[in-house]
């Protein structure tokens, strides 16, 4: 069957030479459809290189939301170390000052009992003072004794 073309074959002229064929333009609207085209092999590619693209994306913002999360903490961490600093200087004052209270109180408490001491000797030698001087008026001055006896 010589005759029977699939058409698939380019024509041949009467010298056995192939006919050139000229590509038929498309209409705009088949150009359109062929880009939007859902199973066109573009299509999948792009939806992959897009899959991929946002994929790289997201995790680059996960690397960097977590760096910048180490880099909080650390910063927290620091902030904790000076506040731990400082309340160690402040126990290291309050018991300082607590010595120095404790101290004083006790040097109170000797100068009370000194204090005391020499007040409780002084009011013994007043009384003591007094009582003699009570007993010097006494018997300087007698005056219920009357001399009875008569010299003649």
């Amino acid at each position: 069957m010589p005759n029977e073309d699939a058409g698939d074959s380019p024509s041949h002229d009467s010298d056995g030479q192939a006919l050139p064929q000229t590509p038929v333009p498309g209409t705009p609207q088949e150009s359109e459809v062929r880009k939007h085209a859902d199973n066109g092999p573009d299509s999948k590619e792009s939806q992959t290189i897009n899959l991929e693209r946002d994929l790289r994306k997201g995790e680059c913002w996960l690397i960097g939301i977590n760096g910048a999360g180490v880099i909080i903490n650390i910063l927290i961490g620091l902030i904790y170390l000076g506040q731990l600093h400082q309340m160690q200087h402040a126990t290291q004052a309050s018991t300082q000052a607590s010595e120095t209270a404790a101290s004083a109180l006790k040097e109170n408490e000797r100068q009370f009992g000194l204090l005391f001491g020499q007040i409780q000797t002084q009011t013994q030698v007043a009384k003591e003072a007094a009582d003699a001087a009570h007993d010097s008026l006494v018997l300087a001055n007698r005056p219920w004794i009357k001399i009875k006896h008569r010299i003649d």
